[in-house]
């Protein structure tokens, strides 16, 4: 057995090292081409084994961030990183990257030497740069600092890339093209000085009556009969309230013409019929930041908002508006003889719904949006600090009046604005004939009322003293005091209605 072995061994030691030689080939045939022409199935052409620069092999960690002297100037969780750089008064990024095994395992090994180290396939010196393309397109290429022997790279961006715009960004090495993977990146502008004011300042509302007295005149005698009245309600800031009605329009009473105090003709230092203080909240004209304090072209309440929710991480579009002015008329329009025809001003600011763009349903902010993740949501938090709600219109019908001489005629509509909190304490839609309070899943899907003069204790039965109320959307009002739409989440517009008709959303009280 050992004189086997060791035959064995010695046998397997004068066996030469062998590789396969196909049939009818020798180990001095080729194995591939070169040339083009000379290529066939059994010849293929001899693949470039010339080391190139790695492309794709590169990729951005998520941990990047631009900072000018201690302070972020692009989103994400940038404040922590940013404290305590000092960049010489220029804005600059910092980014760090991941390698792939292409670069890691190879002669190469970081950043650093994948933009500096010469390959003999380059055409001039290697060196990376930034490159930065905007959403049209436009192409911008910025210098770099490679970090000596790192991964890591900083790069001077204070006049490259525009404030407030939406680049994306790739490590590019300009001999070779080699390319990293790319991200996005907005340069947000600087922040706004205001002080503090606290919440937005909300304006209390007042509803106000006007009677319509319908009247007819004895031929015989001249006297006037006033025949039958119905109501119109008109809405006003206490300061700012309505003009008086001019003498010679009897047949109109806005104010207390059965109080002694008052005579039959109105006058500025009357109060208004029927007055109802604080019906609902919209956010008052007169905070300073509903103004262009700074020259920008936009009111200052909407870029603090987006330049909060910036600073939570979030992007929001330069010129996106929150608040729009609410217009309502504030007394009847009479003839231009009649004088006040001015009748619609501005009452307050308010915002639009809010639009679920997964259930498609409206809604209004609160204290769970304020405390979520919602950059968005987060800053209107900190700018509006209460609670909203939603604002609906009721609209009645026009009333057929009938005087003593049996002649019909016509009167207008009137209408209701009414806060979320006091309408679904009231309204109603009608199943199998039944009043029945609508749920958020039926209530598009059914025409809503109310009876006014509100009466929450009974809100299904009509008494003789009420009218009935429909809850009209923006696109059933033909209106042009509002508009129908929203907002979504991350702070764009919608056309998409709300699904319960509200008009907008204004400050809970």
């Amino acid at each position: 057995m050992i004189t086997l072995s060791v035959m064995m061994v010695a046998c397997q030691d004068t066996i030469p090292k062998r590789s396969l030689i196909t049939s009818g080939s020798s180990t001095d045939d080729p194995t591939c081409t070169e040339n083009d022409e000379e290529v066939t199935e059994d010849l293929p052409k001899c693949e470039d084994d010339t080391p190139t620069r790695p492309t794709g092999a590169i990729f951005f960690k998520s941990d990047f961030c631009a900072c000018k002297d201690s302070k972020p100037v692009s989103y994400g969780n940038c404040s922590s990183f940013c404290s305590g750089k000092n960049t010489s008064g220029a804005e600059t990024l910092f980014a760090n990257f991941t390698v792939t095994e292409d670069i890691s395992l190879s002669g190469l090994g970081n950043v650093y030497a994948w933009c500096t180290t010469p390959f003999s396939t380059d055409t001039t010196n290697p060196e990376c740069k930034l490159e930065a393309k905007d959403d049209q397109g436009n192409i911008t290429y910025i210098q770099v600092n490679n970090l000596l022997n790192s991964n890591s790279i900083t790069a001077n961006i204070q006049d490259d890339l525009a404030y407030d715009k939406t680049y994306v960004l790739t490590l590019v090495e300009m001999s070779s093209k080699a390319r990293s993977n790319s991200i996005q990146m907005v340069k947000f502008s600087t922040d706004i000085t205001s002080p503090t004011l606290g919440p937005l300042k909300n304006a209390p509302i007042s509803q106000y009556t006007c009677l319509v007295r319908e009247f007819s005149t004895d031929d015989s005698t001249g006297d006037i009969y006033y025949d039958q009245a119905y109501r119109m309600h008109f809405y006003f800031i206490p300061r700012v309230p309505p003009n008086p009605i001019p003498a010679g329009n009897s047949n109109l009473i806005c104010h207390d013409i059965f109080n002694p105090l008052y005579g039959a003709v109105d006058s500025e230092l009357y109060p208004r019929f029927e007055t109802i203080p604080g019906v609902f909240n919209l956010w008052d004209t007169t905070d300073p930041r509903f103004y262009d304090n700074n020259g920008s072209g936009g009111i200052d309440v909407n870029e603090l908002i987006i330049q909060k929710t910036k600073n939570f991480g979030g992007t929001i579009p330069t010129g996106t508006n929150f608040f729009a002015k609410f217009f309502w008329p504030g007394a009847p329009t009479l003839s231009e003889d009649a004088g006040n025809t001015n009748t619609t001003q501005p009452l307050g600011y308010y915002m639009a719904p809010w639009i679920d763009q997964s259930t498609y349903k409206s809604y209004c902010l609160n204290s769970t949006h304020y405390n979520s993740s919602n950059p968005l949501f987060k800053a209107m938090r900190d700018i509006i600090e209460v609670d909203t709600e939603g604002l609906y219109i009721g609209e009645k019908a026009a009333e057929t009046v009938t005087d003593s001489n049996g002649n019909t005629t016509t009167g207008f509509k009137d209408y209701i604005l009414i806060r979320e909190t006091d309408l679904k304490q009231v309204w109603f839609y009608l199943k199998n004939n039944v009043p029945t309070a609508p749920t958020d899943d039926n209530v598009g899907n059914n025409a809503v009322f109310f009876y006014y003069p509100l009466n929450k204790a009974s809100p299904f039965v009509k008494t003789s003293t009420q009218r009935i109320f429909r809850v009209r959307g923006a696109s059933e009002l033909g209106n042009s005091n509002v508009t129908e739409g929203g907002s979504t989440s991350s702070g764009s517009t919608t056309s998409y209605p709300p699904h319960d008709r509200k008009i907008g959303c204004v400050p809970k009280f």
